[in-house]
């Protein structure tokens, strides 16, 4: 499989970035949610520690992403539509604006345990705390919608769509 995209797939680094970033959203959203349907589940306990560092390893993982699409956007595959362009230029954008609406807060940073920066004060604690959750919501929709369409596309139009992510080209 080649490094670079091409027009028919995408390539090794663009898939790894895509589905570690998927990997690491699911489990911060699954981890909140759950937290907040049974409070002290064991599978939020065993997360919540780490969601700070998970949400700084989602933002780098983004930056990594937006300086490799840039430097593939002539290779990729073309997108089907402005709708498509626009969901995925909105997805992008949640994942920036909820880990910084996170580090806005205020709070302590801590990165695998170690604290990194104290809590400082900033004008936006109290917006970045009040619209954390509504960008998390907003997110977990366009990702629901993102992975319908991706099945939608895959299963009643049949037109290769999903296998683009998966490395391999429809024959």
């Amino acid at each position: 499989m080649a490094i670079n995209d091409s027009q028919k797939y995408y390539g090794s680094v663009s898939r790894l970035l895509h589905w570690i970033t998927a990997l690491l959203v699911t489990l911060q959203l699954a981890s909140a949610y759950m937290n907040n349907w049974q409070p002290g589940n064991a599978f939020s306990q065993l997360f919540q520690p780490w969601h700070a560092t998970v949400g700084f390893m989602i933002l780098a993982l983004v930056g990594l992403r937006i300086v490799w699409l840039l430097f593939q956007i002539r290779n990729r595959p073309p997108h089907q539509g402005k709708a498509v362009l626009i969901g995925h230029l909105s997805i992008y954008a949640l994942l920036v604006a909820a880990p910084v609406s996170g580090l806005l807060q205020g709070f302590g940073i801590r990165l695998f345990d170690h604290l990194v920066s104290k809590g400082i004060g900033t004008p936006f604690a109290e917006t970045s705390q009040a619209i954390h959750g509504p960008i998390a919501y907003l997110l977990t929709v366009l990702i629901a919608g993102h992975v319908f369409m991706a099945l939608f596309h895959h299963w009643v139009h049949r037109d290769g769509t999903l296998y683009r992510m998966v490395g391999h080209a429809k024959s």
